[in-house]
């Protein structure tokens, strides 16, 4: 995820993979379940796939647009999910 935050095409494009995907997907849908998480957690997760969406964005060959739709709908289902109310921002 290295190459992806620090916006390097080649390795980056390597990095993103349906897996890496899911697994950054995975730490943003289980932020406030579960044990106390390192609080810098989610916000890299969520820099590291705004990061693999300009990394797909740019992508040239080979297409990856199907990789890039699945990003952002997972993103969005998240986003638009029903969160617990409590008292952390």
């Amino acid at each position: 995820f290295g190459a992806i935050l620090a916006g390097g095409k080649e390795n980056g494009q390597m990095a993103v993979s349906a897996g890496s995907v899911q697994g950054l997907l995975g730490v943003v849908r289980g932020w406030d379940h579960g044990p106390a998480q390192d609080p810098r957690l989610v916000p890299l997760a969520l820099e590291a796939l705004v990061g693999a969406v300009h990394v797909l964005h740019a992508s040239r060959t080979p297409p990856r647009g199907p990789e890039l739709r699945t990003l952002l709908e997972g993103y969005f289902r998240i986003l638009n999910a029903d969160w617990p109310a409590g008292p952390n921002p």
